[in-house]
């Protein structure tokens, strides 16, 4: 038993020196490895006297990224902490300590005093999301994906949180908490980058009447789905039916129903003619309904449509109608160019006719009296002698 406890006691001794030589000796400066991260270390120094910690932090920082070294924790808390970041002070200072082995004993008795003043100034905030797989980001800090396992420290105070999930669009939220042991919950929807709402379409009338919307054939009715806000045309189509339509403006959060009345199409459209000359004929189906311009109501259906005028090319077409449906028809008539060939041929026969006549009359011998000779008339004399 004595020789057991001399070879306990040999080896405390041995081994004691040995882990009090394994703490680091100096001053953190002394121990980066080079000139380059020594000067960076004077500049944050020199921020951190001047007030200005977010520039010391940020070169702290850069230190404890290229070397790993804990002892470098210790002053990014401190920056923390003087920009208010209480929860990520303690979040430095707690990874510092997970480095005991590595520490000098001052350096983890100093990490300890720091914790327990800053414990007070922090909060436990369990955040909730609505969406999976979404950064959480809170004080600058990155926490992770939703769903968060657990509940995690926030500034009794001021807090900056931000969530950003492709396809939605970032969610940014500024709040203060108080002071509590009991974890404050904080429950969170992310909104799609196009925002949308409910929409929601019955139809009053026949049931296969099918829902139209911007254009687009969303199904047969009754239709429920999700639009983006903004202004929408609504339709409700069903053959012998009038379409029924209704343009709203869907707004986010704010579900919209819409209720749609088929009626029944009366088999009648109207149409409407116009000509381009006021005495112009217009004949409907083989009766004359007006001249220059007509409207009236007509059956569904096709119709034949004529104009006519005097001197003109007949206008001849076929018309037809939809339910409900109303045409307009305008009409430019064009001239018959054989109606000027026949009236001049006409009147050059005219006015030939008419010169003759007065030829005849102009020309013809006028008419004179007898005149009585003194000659019998039973004889005529002649100039031969016999």
């Amino acid at each position: 038993m004595r020789k057991l406890l001399f070879l306990v006691l040999i080896l405390v001794t041995t081994l004691a020196p040995t882990m009090a030589s394994a703490q680091p000796k100096g001053s953190i400066r002394e121990s980066l490895p080079t000139e380059t991260l020594k000067t960076k270390w004077d500049e944050a120094v020199v921020s951190s006297k001047d007030g200005t910690y977010d520039s010391a932090l940020a070169e702290f920082q850069a230190i404890y990224e290229t070397t790993k070294n804990p002892r470098v924790l210790y002053n990014i808390s401190v920056c923390h902490r003087k920009l208010s970041n209480f929860s990520r002070a303690i979040s430095a200072l707690e990874r510092q300590l997970t480095f005991r082995d590595e520490l000098p004993d001052k350096e983890i008795t100093r990490a300890e005093a720091l914790l327990e003043l800053l414990k007070p100034t922090v909060t436990q905030l369990d955040i909730k999301v609505d969406r999976d797989g979404a950064d959480v980001v809170l004080n600058g800090q990155e926490l992770g994906q939703t769903p968060l396992l657990a509940p995690v420290t926030a500034n009794v105070g001021n807090n900056v949180l931000v969530i950003d999930k492709a396809g939605f669009r970032t969610l940014r939220r500024e709040f203060r908490l108080p002071k509590g042991e009991q974890p404050r919950t904080l429950e969170l929807k992310l909104e799609p980058e196009t925002r949308t709402s409910r929409v929601t379409v019955a139809v009053n009338g026949p049931p296969d009447a099918v829902i139209f919307i911007d254009g687009t054939e969303m199904g047969t009715s009754p239709y429920s789905g999700d639009l983006a806000v903004g202004r929408h045309t609504i339709e409700a189509r069903a053959p012998g039916f009038v379409t029924a339509r209704q343009t709203s403006v869907l707004k986010y959060g704010q579900p919209l129903r819409v209720t749609l009345t088929l009626t029944e199409a009366k088999k009648q459209g109207k149409l409407r003619v116009v000509t381009d000359h006021e005495d112009a004929t217009i004949v409907l189906d083989d009766k004359i309904v007006g001249t220059g311009a007509w409207e009236g109501v007509v059956s569904t259906g096709g119709h034949v449509l004529l104009i006519t005028k005097d001197g003109f090319v007949d206008y001849q077409t076929e018309v037809a109608l939809d339910d409900e449906q109303e045409r307009t028809l305008r009409v430019t008539m064009e001239e018959d160019p054989t109606a000027s060939y026949i009236f001049w041929s006409v009147s050059g026969v005219a006015v030939a006719a008419g010169i003759a006549v007065g030829a005849y009359f102009i020309l013809r011998p006028e008419r004179t009296s007898p005149v009585e000779g003194t000659l019998n008339p039973g004889q005529v004399p002649t100039l031969f002698r016999f």
